[in-house]
């Protein structure tokens, strides 16, 4: 019974969170300055170009691209607009007639701004996804199966729960320690049965990430570590003018995460061992 249980019961969990916390999470929208979004369309023509092959990068070009685009999503689904398309060394996406990728709409005045932001990879994302669970049931079997659910539910917990969280204010530390217990609970109980080998490894697993993610957080602090410096870090900066993030929390909740899926390999490989 409790084989059976515990997959529905996951499932369930999941499609909560999936269903719910888009809604509870639309009140922590800062609101926006200048209103954008991110949509598909397809260049219908090249209308000029000046290009030079990119010095270093074989197959690259650099210089500018003017293009006729037409919307195929959102407020201005089916809309054409001119836009203009910079590559340079980091935003490269070369474009020609009947490319589909995303671009964005930002709204800045009357007329809204279109640029080209990068290629549609989706349906690569797709078939890859595809190929991975199709390999992990073929090979895992039952376990496998379990495995994917597992995987399914530790990140909607992340991305349904973890992040809203954080974007609430709430205290990073004690949240991600409180969360990824609860997803070693869950999938080891799922993969590994109920036998004290799983319990075992389920009291290694939290302790492991809990001790790993303190002496981070507290060398952290003795050699003044916040990745703030980085670009990413810095943008941070910005976000928190309209959120309650505490973002002196994020590198410790990063680390957590990161570590948790190597100790829990650990631990479980341990105590399979273990007769």
């Amino acid at each position: 019974m409790k084989k059976i249980l515990l997959p529905v019961l996951v499932i369930i969990s999941i499609f909560m969170m999936a269903t719910y916390s888009p809604k509870l999470s639309q009140g922590l929208k800062g609101k926006a300055r200048f209103p954008q979004e991110f949509v598909q369309g397809e260049v219908i023509k090249v209308l000029k170009e000046d290009l030079m092959k990119d010095p270093v990068v074989a197959g690259k070009f650099r210089g500018s691209q003017t293009l006729e685009v037409r919307i195929l999503e959102g407020k201005y689904k089916n809309e054409e607009f001119v836009v203009y398309n910079s590559l340079s060394a980091l935003h490269n996406v070369y474009a020609d007639q009947g490319l589909k990728a995303i671009f964005t709409v930002k709204e800045e005045g009357a007329k809204p701004t279109v640029w080209l932001y990068n290629l549609r990879r989706d349906r690569s994302i797709y078939l890859l996804g595809a190929i991975f669970i199709g390999a992990v049931v073929l090979l895992g079997k039952m376990k496998g199966v379990k495995s994917l659910l597992a995987l399914a539910f530790t990140g909607s917990v992340i991305i349904y729960v973890l992040l809203p969280l954080l974007f609430k204010g709430v205290d990073p530390i004690s949240t991600s320690i409180l969360l990824s217990s609860i997803i070693i609970v869950v999938s080891f109980l799922l993969i590994g049965g109920y036998d004290r080998k799983t319990y075992s490894a389920i009291i290694g697993t939290i302790c492991g990430i809990t001790i790993a993610g303190l002496i981070s957080f507290g060398f952290g602090k003795i050699m003044k570590l916040s990745g703030l410096n980085l670009s990413e870090g810095q943008q941070l900066l910005y976000i928190t003018r309209d959120f309650r993030l505490q973002i002196e929390g994020l590198l410790f909740v990063s680390i957590l995460i990161a570590s948790l899926g190597a100790v829990m390999d650990v631990a479980m490989s341990i105590s399979s061992s273990v007769n």
